[in-house]
């Protein structure tokens, strides 16, 4: 397996459990099969690497499946805002899930070179997009169009603007998932985005899987910088996942 410059030799063994479960809840309870991954480091970068070299031979990290993890990082994250207490994740960066600029308005908006321009420039002016493409998660579809339709432009470019202000709405929006929804497309709806967002919940595919993880920062750590074991929690979004109900929000088959 390679991730970077690290190389990583991984063998998976285990039980082979007898117990057959009947229901999603009864699997996630059922503690009979567990995998054991054994991995060796093949160069001499990466966190396998590194944890061998300080601590050697161990248990690196423990991995345990959830119902919802967006949900449960989310009463977790509240949690700790709350109490200062419990676990701490890895921090994503939120260019991660996707960043407003230039070329991703050239690809939803049909917005000239220069509007594209413009538009960035008005948002970083008042103060909802960083520097660096990064929307204000939390901005208001009324004060994103208010910051656009206030702001000055040559009159040529104001009509154009006037003329695809909703579009070019659309598309900031979008910037805050981008990346994910180039992914994932309408398979979640723009709720799940956000909540994926806000508590900086990696994403994958596996097959026609949606695959969710999220790892706390190091546990049982002795000095900063050392190296220990953590904690992943995953989900998987199987392909036949239906919504119980039409108005709830839930993945919808890959």
């Amino acid at each position: 397996v390679a991730a970077g410059e690290a190389r990583i030799e991984s063998t998976v063994t285990g039980n082979t459990s007898r117990r057959l479960a009947v229901s999603g809840a009864d699997a996630l309870v059922n503690q009979s099969q567990v995998y054991l991954p054994i991995n060796n480091a093949l160069s001499p970068v990466g966190h396998v690497h590194g944890f061998l070299q300080e601590i050697g031979q161990g248990i690196q990290h423990v991995a345990s499946r959830v119902d919802d993890l967006k949900a449960f990082i989310e009463r977790v994250n509240n949690y700790r805002l709350i109490t200062g207490r419990g676990f701490t994740f890895l921090n994503i960066p939120r260019s991660y899930y996707g960043r407003l600029d230039a070329p991703l308005l050239a690809k939803h908006t049909t917005c000239s070179a220069v509007l594209r321009e413009a538009v960035c420039a008005a948002l970083v002016t008042a103060g909802l997009l960083s520097t660096t493409g990064i929307l204000d998660l939390e901005a208001a579809t009324e004060r994103l169009r208010a910051a656009l339709a206030g702001a000055a432009l040559p009159v040529g470019l104001a009509e154009e603007r006037d003329a695809k202000l909703e579009e070019i709405v659309a598309t900031v929006r979008l910037s805050r998932y981008s990346n994910l929804h180039s992914l994932l497309r309408d398979h979640l709806q723009e709720e799940e985005y956000l909540q994926i967002v806000r508590n900086k919940i990696l994403v994958d595919i596996q097959g026609s899987d949606i695959l969710y993880q999220i790892f706390t920062a190091n546990i049982l750590q002795r000095r900063p910088g050392d190296e220990a074991p953590f904690l992943e929690f995953i989900q998987r979004v199987c392909a036949d996942t239906r919504c119980k109900a039409p108005h709830e929000a839930c993945s919808k088959p890959i």
